[in-house]
């Protein structure tokens, strides 16, 4: 003979099961609504970093992983780059650079890129969670005129591209304040 369930726990049981799909639900949603939140547009992401799976990059793919490998949510603020420019130099052995940088992963069987360009970093504080200046001004601007860096193939045979300009921090460079970029 079954027992009855008590319905106190099944009540429990009920509301226990309704939160948890509440809060998943949520979750899902805060992930695909990251530009809303911080009131810009999504950032970028990869879908496929493996091409070209010989040979050097194009500067058209370093552009392409660039955008999407340097935008996202890292802490707190969301970061997004525009503008991006950028020229991909003669590939040369990981040997010719070895103290200078560390890259995470590299395979070190495959030549390094080096790159140069400029674009201009957003780091975006979200509206809800931080002070910030004036409604829609929640961004500050740095511009990195003269960045440089490196493309590499990973063990995992993806693409990793990054550069930056040292002088993007001086005063001269740096905007407060500012509207975030939007599509």
């Amino acid at each position: 003979m079954k027992k009855p369930i008590n319905r106190c726990w099944q009540l429990l049981l009920w509301g226990t099961s309704t939160v948890v799909l509440l809060l998943g639900a949520t979750f899902v949603v805060r992930a695909q609504d990251i530009g809303e939140r911080y009131g810009s547009r999504e950032p970028r992401t990869c879908k496929d970093t493996k091409a070209p799976a010989k040979g050097a990059i194009t500067a058209a793919l370093a552009k392409v992983y660039l955008e999407c490998q340097m935008e996202g949510v890292s802490g707190n603020p969301l970061y997004l780059v525009e503008n991006v420019k950028v020229e991909v130099g003669g590939a040369i052995p990981y040997a010719a650079i070895i103290g200078h940088r560390s890259l995470a992963e590299i395979d070190v069987k495959h030549p390094v890129c080096p790159i140069r360009g400029s674009y201009l970093q957003y780091q975006i504080k979200d509206p809800v969670r931080e002070h910030v200046g004036p409604p829609g001004k929640n961004a500050t601007s740095y511009n990195h005129p003269k960045a440089t860096g490196y493309c590499y193939k990973t063990t995992f045979g993806d693409w990793r591209c990054h550069m930056a300009d040292p002088a993007a921090t001086n005063k001269e460079n740096v905007l407060h304040n500012v509207a975030p970029p939007k599509r």
